[in-house]
């Protein structure tokens, strides 16, 4: 394949699917691809021809058959090679290529033209190598990538309710710079790091430490930092001379008066950051930045506070598997993602259990949505020594390859740690925590915790967040309160955050007024996920110290070792189904609670079949009242209760189809909704429900 060059921007060519709109996304395009193990010179003829993203595990990593949640069996664990041929014309003479992946996991080692350039340890963050020396010009170059996603003692996670899918799942660039460059070679990230001090309403600190990279002599070197608006109008400047040879940081500080502050869904203004390296006055290198200003706190009695005022975080979590595609999720998936998110009208995203696509953190930076950033510190540690440094190293490449997003607020440590067998891992947690002090101290730490034996662990960081299943794996859904004031007792009190709570849920299983369910079994109804959902969120909404919640999970998500509900290898708890097609009942209970959007919803629509002659009907709606019509008679009007819930509990039906539909005002606005339930006509004189 010829790359010529099409685009040239202030001496960087970026060749990749980055640039989704110009030739260069052919990049990513017919790679050759084989299952195994093979080699640097390997017959690659025969291999299967893919585009990335690309994943080995579409299929077999949701479809069960995995025996625990340490993922060790049950899907395609091991090596995958990669092949490309590049060639590139001679205006790459005398420039620097190097090669950026977003993703590859978990390990990849890379060669050029038969000989090794370099790897990386990791299946969540982004790595670049250079390939100057080994690259020729005016000739075929041919790259080799193997990848593996075996588990290793070494290697974070070890364990989780989640497969490790394997392959090069997220976008690969090459990248042409000068001799002199803003390097991109400080732990994957884009050299260029963002500090925000001392903001407030009436003024506003930016740091901005820049890596300078250059491979030729020492020379001399301006580095412009703009600090832009939203309308591009430079609101501040600095500019620095450096003489430079090797890697050369530079910090610049820019004051800003009055900022308009990054204040969540109500306002996500964003300004931009541009560094310009320049030399004998022309622009060599550039890179532009988000920057939304603000600050947060965490009060043990207000909750979450930003920029001075309450904001209690209401969200959701999310892993970043969907049907059909494994982690192999494009830019399209990414947006759909957030407008799901945006759409049920939650304040905040919890990334679980791993950092995630650095687009998703850019879409959240510009739909207001605060987001809980985490490493893959899951459920155990190992006592492989290399496991600590590869745990310190993942936690490095994700502050500084996210950390200038303005929607973190948090960096998490660990998820349900000790959960399995461990080895120590309070110590390490110490040493992660002073790490991301020090790499980030403008940001809180965090941890997600399910041990209320654990004092040393709970209070390391600065937050304290648990997951509880009240209703789901324990108790009932009205006990969420007692779990709060226990976990919050065990942070000594100093709030609480709510990482975890859900419950199963099948929009193929249906039962009205139904028993608890039982979690692993093959009936996972609908309306009870609901249920639990409704008794839940009242508990959090209610408890003054709950400074955010996240609800598990936005969406249903693969688990191979599952074997529950209407499908092995999900985990059904999300609130839109696997293929994102279907939002359940829980979903627009959550919408008609925290959307601004009017809603108007009856429950169990999906349940058409009836069996009960006298069934409730539940209305999740956010207008002050709702009308009844059943089979076009008027039943009544009930008011909304403060869960957003208009019920009527004994509601008859006759033989055959009947049309439900209501009515409501929300705003000014009429909506209505409606569905047909059909009676079946032995059941038309019962009022049994059917045993499951």
């Amino acid at each position: 394949m010829i790359v010529k060059p099409l685009l040239n921007i202030a001496g960087t060519l970026l060749l990749g699917c980055s640039l989704r709109l110009s030739a260069e996304a052919s990049f990513c395009q017919a790679w050759s691809f084989f299952k195994g193990d093979a080699g640097t010179a390997a017959d690659a003829s025969a291999w299967e021809t893919v585009d990335l993203p690309h994943t080995w595990n579409v299929s077999d990593a949701a479809n069960g058959g995995g025996k625990d949640m340490q993922s060790r069996d049950g899907y395609q664990r091991g090596p995958g090679w990669y092949r490309k041929i590049i060639k590139a014309d001679e205006s790459l003479r005398g420039k620097r290529l190097f090669i950026r992946f977003e993703g590859a996991s978990s390990v990849a080692d890379v060669y050029l033209n038969g000989q090794p350039v370099g790897g990386h340890k990791g299946a969540f963050g982004a790595f670049c190598l250079e390939l100057t020396k080994r690259f020729k010009t005016g000739a075929d170059n041919e790259l080799r990538v193997r990848v593996d996603n075996s588990w290793r003692s070494d290697l974070p996670p070890l364990s989780g309710d989640f497969p490790v899918f394997g392959g090069i799942y997220r976008p690969v660039s090459l990248l042409t710079k000068s001799q002199a460059c803003i390097s991109p070679l400080v732990l994957g990230s884009n050299g260029v790091r963002i500090r925000q001090q001392d903001i407030s309403r009436e003024s506003a600190g930016i740091e901005v430490r820049t890596t300078i990279d250059n491979a030729g002599d020492a020379a001399d070197f301006e580095v412009e930092c703009s600090l832009k608006d939203a309308e591009e109008a430079v609101v501040a400047r600095e500019s620095s001379s450096v003489r430079a040879q090797g890697t050369t940081v530079v910090t610049q500080r820019l004051t800003l008066k009055n900022p308009r502050l990054w204040h969540g869904r109500r306002d996500p203004y964003l300004y931009s950051v541009e560094i310009s390296l320049k030399q004998g006055g022309q622009v060599i290198d550039s890179q532009v930045e988000p920057l939304g200003l603000r600050f947060f706190k965490v009060d043990p009695q207000q909750g979450f506070l930003l920029n001075g005022e309450p904001y209690m975080i209401y969200g959701v979590n999310r892993h970043q598997d969907r049907a059909g595609k494994g982690w192999a999720v494009g830019s399209e998936d990414h947006a759909e993602d957030i407008r799901l998110i945006r759409e049920i009208g939650a304040h905040g995203v919890r990334l679980a259990h791993y950092p995630h696509a650095g687009e998703f953190y850019s879409l959240c930076d510009k739909a207001g949505l605060l987001v809980w950033a985490e490493v893959p510190n899951v459920d155990c540690i190992s006592h492989d020594p290399a496991f600590a440094d590869n745990a310190k190293t993942q936690l490095r490449e994700m502050i500084l390859q996210h950390g200038n997003h303005p929607s973190i607020f948090c960096w998490s440590l660990f998820n349900e740690m000790y959960h399995r067998p461990s080895a120590d891992f309070d110590s390490l947690l110490k040493e992660l925590n002073a790490l991301a002090k020090e790499e980030d101290p403008t940001r809180f730490t965090a941890g997600a915790t399910n041990k209320t034996d654990r004092v040393g662990l709970a209070n390391i960081t600065d937050l304290l967040a648990f997951n509880a299943y009240p209703g789901w794996y324990e108790g009932n859904p009205d006990g969420m309160t007692q779990v709060l004031e226990k976990y919050n007792r065990l942070g000594e009190s100093r709030g609480i955050g709510v990482s975890e709570y859900g419950a199963g849920g099948s929009i193929r299983h249906h039962r009205q007024n139904p028993p608890k369910s039982v979690p692993t079994s093959r009936w996972h109804p609908e309306e009870w996920q609901a249920i639990v959902h409704e008794g839940n969120y009242r508990s959090i909404r209610d408890y003054a110290p709950c400074w955010g919640s996240f609800v598990w999970n936005m969406f249903d998500f693969a688990s191979d070792w599952r074997d529950e509900g209407d499908a092995p290898g999900i985990n059904d708890k999300g609130l839109v189904s696997y293929d994102r097609k279907t939002r359940k009942d829980a979903f627009f209970f959550y919408k008609a609670n925290w959307s601004e959007e009017p809603v108007l919803y009856i429950t169990s629509r999906r349940h058409v079949e009836r069996e009960d002659a006298v069934t409730p009907v539940k209305i999740y709606a956010n207008a002050p009242s709702v009308k009844l019509r059943v089979n076009g008679a008027e039943i009544g009007t009930k008011e909304v209760d403060d869960l957003k819930i208009a019920r009527w509990d004994e509601v008859r039906l006759k033989p055959g189809n009947n049309t439900i539909e209501v009515e409501s005002v929300v705003k000014g606005r009429k909506l209505t909704d409606s569905c047909v339930w059909e009676l079946k006509k032995a059941a038309a004189g019962g009022s049994e429900l059917p045993d499951h």
